[in-house]
């Protein structure tokens, strides 16, 4: 199941990294295509963590099929620099995360996470994450 949903994500996210003219607007592009995406597949990120916790023998062949072309694509845009891969997993990290951690976040804040109007407000600030991790990088490079 993990892999199934993996496989579209990845051939979403390198066809936005083929069309983004530059890297000033690459990283939001990013940012709101992983959210949009786990927006819609929202067990993805309760499913992964339990294929990791388990330690589940399918884990190296996501790694090998999904992540490693992932992180080529990624370091073909920004270079291989600890710089970039650092940016990139907080930058990812951030949207996972959140619909990782919604039933705590849900009673944390009395509110649902996933409900129309917060995630609005998710998206938007996963955005303004994006850019300004975008010129942290720019100024690490």
């Amino acid at each position: 199941v993990v892999e199934q949903a993996l496989g579209p994500l990845l051939v979403r996210l390198a066809g936005v990294m083929q069309e983004a003219a530059g890297e000033d607007d690459l990283a939001p592009r990013l940012a709101v295509l992983y959210f949009d995406f786990l927006s819609k597949e929202r067990e993805l990120q309760q499913l992964l963590l339990r294929e990791v916790l388990d330690s589940s023998e399918v884990l190296p062949a996501i790694v090998l099929r999904h992540l490693v072309p992932l992180r080529t694509m990624f370091e073909g845009r920004f270079g291989r620099g600890d710089a970039a891969f650092q940016a990139a997993v907080s930058l990812f990290s951030s949207v996972a995360g959140y619909f990782l951690y919604a039933p705590l976040l849900s009673e944390l804040t009395g509110q649902d996470p996933l409900s129309h109007k917060q995630l609005r407000h998710r998206r938007k600030h996963v955005v303004q994450l994006a850019d300004h991790l975008a010129v942290l990088y720019k100024d690490q490079k």
